[in-house]
């Protein structure tokens, strides 16, 4: 059966008179006019975004053209730097040379290095060189360079050597990033004695050329150059840009901030790209963009594009190669660093015409309220109404003085006020009849219900009162175990008419004072379902028949009529069935005398999880623990008497 109404509009609302009907009203067409004559300042508005915007356009070609520039110069700049300890090993191996003829040239070699060749390229930029023949004799001038430097430097360098030996020619390593120990004063090298050293992460590169002896190689000069100059051409080019350089799979091996040109600092960590030396950029929009061109094209050539990162947002970069070294420059700006004067002058711009439209618009606002304030009244007041409704709040008189929709305006809208407020009163009063005939049918349905009950109990006076205290049982069991509301009001009525099957049953059998035989037992078992039959072509009953039906199914099997098993069983038949079983315990049969509240429990426990639900029963427990059963019991048996 459905459930009645749970709102009650108490609506006692006096239609409004015609009062003042006659005055003077007023159009809301004037003021939808009055709004759009307010919207005039917009093609102001449009006019000055379209020059920023063009403004933007031509400044943004120009920082193109004048970004592409710079980096192509820078690149040019950096290549020259790593190319000049190529020349310089080229030149110290022309030494060697003009004895590529002589048979005992290794003496020649040996008297060269001996007056101290080597030191001639030694140098804060090449602060190691060696000598190695092709048996393998090596010689290594490092005099400014440290001992543990040495010792991670010198295994890459002679493999360096090798390379050019089996080459037959000149080697060149690609550029790698290692930690050396850097002056940060004047004084010159890394030696052990140097002052103010300070490790640092630096771009080395290293560098071998073979020496020949008519034709085969004979040995190899070879060399480390520290690249650390080329940061500092970089910020030279920096005023506007930061840039970056990175290998062809996008690790960073340089990295200069922009300067401001005026005060020779670096722009605030707002909107900035943090990066870390041999960082892996593979992925970063600024670097991705150009790695793919490479993968793809194999050929590279100086290009512009913009990318959008999480830091700088949005960003102009430009990627040139470094010819012949595998090297990658990017330059890059933040669109909003670079733009800052624009948008100072459209902030400035959009100061103003905001100022104008503000002005314009009050008059707009003036006549927006008097459209939407009775507007959100009504609003309001229907939220009022249907809050109340969705709570199950009756609306007594108090209440509904406060669902009035009180508008005094004297156009379209006050006349939709009245109409509203006729119209809930016309609902108030459809809803109090309907309340009316829920609650007539609400209790014609209990009391047949309990006729039903009655008559059950009627037929076997040895359960009389049984529906009764099945149900109180069942209650209590079920909100324990979490039942809602409608749960319980399901609950209630499948227990009162569990047992209703046995209006079917013959009155012998029922009657019998003493045990009941197999097949008076196999009769007595059809009860659940005849109960479901009788009930089941009522529409409202069918959340209670799964509960009638099932109350005697056991939770491993076994039980009757559908022989369920666990969670097939319906939750409300498991609770209906242990109410049933207790209640059975505990008072006095034909066949069995009554247990106490205590024994029964027990025994209802020892069942589980045979015949009971061990969380059903849990609950029961539970609601046995709280004393509750003696007082639901107790009560039910005043009201019999």
């Amino acid at each position: 059966m459905p459930s009645p109404a749970k709102t009650k509009y108490d609506i006692d609302i006096k239609e409004k008179t015609n009062k003042g009907s006659s005055s003077k009203k007023y159009s809301l067409f004037w003021l939808i006019t009055a709004l759009l004559v307010a919207m005039v300042v917009f093609p102001l508005v449009s006019f000055a975004i379209r020059a920023i915007n063009i403004s933007k356009d031509y400044l943004e070609d120009t920082l193109i053209e004048r970004q592409l520039k710079t980096t192509m110069s820078a690149a040019s700049h950096i290549e020259t730097i790593i190319k000049t300890p190529e020349k310089k090993l080229k030149t110290l191996a022309a030494s060697f040379e003009i004895y590529s003829s002589e048979p005992n040239v290794e003496e020649k070699y040996s008297d060269l290095i001996e007056h101290g060749i080597l030191d001639l390229i030694s140098s804060q930029d090449m602060p190691i060189a060696g000598f190695m023949s092709k048996n393998g004799d090596k010689v290594i001038t490092d005099k400014i360079i440290s001992q543990s430097d040495r010792a991670a430097i010198e295994p890459v360098l002679w493999q360096a050597a090798r390379e050019s030996l089996k080459l037959n020619g000149f080697y060149s390593s690609k550029v790698i990033m290692i930690n050396l120990n850097i002056t940060t004063d004047s004084g010159e090298g890394t030696g052990e004695g140097s002052s103010n050293k300070a490790i640092q992460l630096v771009p080395i590169k290293f560098y071998a050329t073979v020496l020949r002896n008519k034709g085969e190689p004979a040995a190899s000069l070879v060399t480390m150059a520290n690249l650390s100059e080329i940061e500092n051409a970089l910020v030279g080019y920096g005023k506007e840009f930061d840039f970056l350089i990175t290998d062809f799979q996008g690790h960073l091996l340089i990295k200069t901030d922009a300067k401001n040109s005026s005060t020779n600092q670096e722009p605030s960590n707002t909107n900035k790209e943090n990066f870390s030396i041999n960082q892996d950029l593979s992925t970063h929009p600024i670097v991705q963009w150009a790695l793919k061109k490479v993968d793809t094209t194999k050929q590279f050539q100086a290009t512009s594009t913009s990318a959008k990162t999480k830091s700088a947002g949005e960003v102009t970069v430009t990627c040139v190669p470094i010819n012949n070294v595998g090297l990658l420059l990017f330059s890059y700006v933040p669109k909003s660093r670079f733009f800052a004067t624009i948008s100072a002058l459209q902030n400035q711009s959009v100061f103003w015409i905001s100022g104008s439209i503000v002005v314009a618009l009050l008059f707009g606002i003036f006549f927006t309220k008097k459209i939407t304030k009775p507007l959100s009244i009504l609003t309001q007041q229907s939220k009022k109404i249907a809050n109340l409704a969705e709570q199950g709040k009756k609306i007594d008189e108090e209440n509904w003085e406060n669902t009035k929709a009180e508008i005094k305006t004297k156009n379209e809208v006050g006349e939709l006020a009245e109409a509203f407020n006729l119209m809930i009163s016309q609902i108030q009063k459809y809803v109090q009849e309907v309340e009316t005939y829920a609650e007539e049918n609400k209790q014609l349905f209990m009391s047949s219900i309990g006729a039903v009950v009655n008559a059950i109990d009627a037929k076997d006076p040895y359960t009389k009162g049984h529906s009764a205290r099945v149900s109180a049982l069942s209650l209590a069991i079920a909100k324990e175990y979490g039942f809602d509301e409608a749960g319980l009001r399901t609950v209630k009525i499948a227990s009162l008419l569990h047992d209703v099957g046995k209006i079917g049953i013959e009155d012998r059998i029922l009657r019998k004072p003493g045990a009941l035989t197999d097949e008076e037992f196999e009769i007595m078992k059809t009860h659940p379902s005849k109960g479901a039959e009788i009930l089941g072509s009522i529409p409202q009953m069918r959340e209670m028949i799964p509960g009638i039906k099932h109350h005697h199914e056991r939770w491993a099997g076994g039980g009757y009529p559908d022989g369920l098993k666990g969670s097939d069983i319906p939750v409300i038949a498991r609770i209906v069935g242990i109410a049933d079983a207790f209640d059975a315990m505990t008072t006095d049969r034909p066949y069995q005398k009554a247990m106490t509240f205590e024994m029964a429990v027990n025994r209802i426990r020892e069942l589980t999880p045979k015949v009971y639900d061990p969380l059903v029963t849990e609950a029961f427990y539970k609601a046995y623990k709280t004393g509750i059963f003696q007082k639901l019991l107790k009560m039910v048996e005043e009201k019999k008497n």
